[in-house]
């Protein structure tokens, strides 16, 4: 049986252009959302011109809100 309590661990990737893809790792605590997934990201410090509020984000390429909880 997992432990609630344990950190997930999911990995962010963002495509600034054509072939390119920056990816993170980050461990978050159980129930974290995707904003806080691209928040410890570290996205918004690499580039800061990306604005979440508009950004098409998702999970494995499906269109997901940024309060959408994420698992493991």
């Amino acid at each position: 049986m997992a432990d609630d309590q344990a950190p997930i661990c999911v990995t962010v990737l963002y495509s600034p252009a054509p072939r390119q893809v920056r990816e993170w790792r980050v461990m978050l605590p159980q129930g974290s959302s995707v904003l806080h997934a691209l928040e410890a990201s570290g996205l918004h410090a690499e580039f800061p011109d990306v604005d979440l509020s508009c950004a098409a984000v998702g999970i494995w390429g499906r269109s997901a809100p940024l309060d959408q909880a994420l698992r493991d």
